[in-house]
């Protein structure tokens, strides 16, 4: 009986996996949190450059390469072309693939909630959902709202988590550290209005991310922006600055940034929010995505030295983790 349990879970340990679209914090983490296989799509990202037959024969072959009857959750961030090649494996070539969208929220909703592009992605999405019978993930509860009859998994906590000896010996070199991408979703002109109020008041600020994708003449400015860090160069700057900031105008949005922070044990603002509120709580500090109010939170927090509740933190850290192996209990049983 045993014996049979033990080849049951190895055939599905063996035959489960997590394809990425590209090397986003979650996709990289999920996989190890959910003891499973993870492969790379050999797809762009950009919708664009995805429709040809070159790729789509590519992803083809991909995708029959998989056994029958393989539990797939495929991450899905708006680009349509390998879903719709993975549905049409399935289906042509008999696989009977399990299949889970794991739906960043780009996926299914535009910066304005309430346009054309949301209803036509949100559409995508159900369409995937009904017509072909995939399965859905969304990161944040609030998100179940949306995509009715989800699976809620969220994020892991990024894993290299540092001692407290260590923290203590951390030279604070910088005072605000911004945390970028230069995604539309980010206020980047309050950011640099920030950071050009903090260096007359003679504070030293930094925001990460590459200026040459911004529309917009910097002039003197460009002396704020960081370009582009890797993992160490990134993570030394986020531990030797005293406050981090991090903000998105998308709905239903939930920021990786802050967890990163909150594991360095930093004072972490970020955008006022139902989502974050409920998740973060009295974790983070919250302001409005506009240069006087995270000017106001910033100096408010260098001022008077927010102590650190690790205690929230652990607290957050297991509720993630049991929410994780629970969406784990549910992938073999649904």
């Amino acid at each position: 009986m045993n014996e049979n349990i033990t080849r049951t879970q190895d055939f599905l340990k063996q035959n489960t996996f997590y394809l990425l679209l590209h090397k986003s914090p979650r996709s990289n983490a999920l996989p190890n949190h959910l003891g499973i296989n993870s492969r790379k799509i050999p797809i762009d990202t950009n919708v664009y450059n995805s429709l040809s037959l070159k790729v789509i024969f590519r992803l083809i072959n991909f995708f029959k390469s998989f056994n029958k009857k393989a539990l797939i959750i495929i991450e899905y961030d708006g680009n349509f072309v390998p879903i719709f090649c993975l549905a049409f494996v399935n289906i042509f070539y008999l696989k009977r693939f399990k299949i889970y969208l794991d739906c960043h929220v780009n996926s299914y909703i535009n910066l304005n909630l309430y346009s054309i592009k949301t209803f036509v992605k949100l559409s995508l999405v159900y369409f995937f959902k009904y017509f072909f019978r995939f399965k859905t993930i969304v990161h944040n509860k609030a998100s179940l709202k949306v995509i009715k009859d989800s699976s809620y998994c969220p994020s892991p906590f990024p894993e290299n988590k540092p001692d407290k000896n260590t923290i203590k010996n951390w030279k604070l070199d910088n005072d605000v550290l911004i945390i970028s991408s230069m995604n539309k979703d980010e206020p980047i002109q309050e950011y640099i209005k920030v950071a050009t109020d903090l260096k007359i008041s003679g504070y030293k600020v930094l925001i990460t991310g590459d200026k040459d994708k911004l529309k917009f003449n910097l002039d003197k400015t460009s002396s704020f922006f960081t370009g582009f860090l890797n993992k160490s160069d990134y993570f030394d700057l986020l531990r030797g600055s005293k406050i981090i900031v991090a903000m998105t105008s998308r709905k239903y949005n939930l920021l990786f940034a802050p967890r990163e922070a909150l594991l360095n044990h930093k004072a972490c603002i970020i955008n006022e929010s139902k989502e974050n509120e409920e998740f973060y709580g009295n974790l983070c500090f919250y302001a409005k995505p506009d240069s006087n109010s995270i000017i106001k939170k910033i100096k408010d927090l260098l001022r008077n030295q927010a102590s650190f509740n690790e205690a929230l933190l652990l607290e957050l850290i297991s509720t993630i983790n049991s929410d994780i192996e629970n969406f784990k209990k549910c992938l073999h049983t649904k």
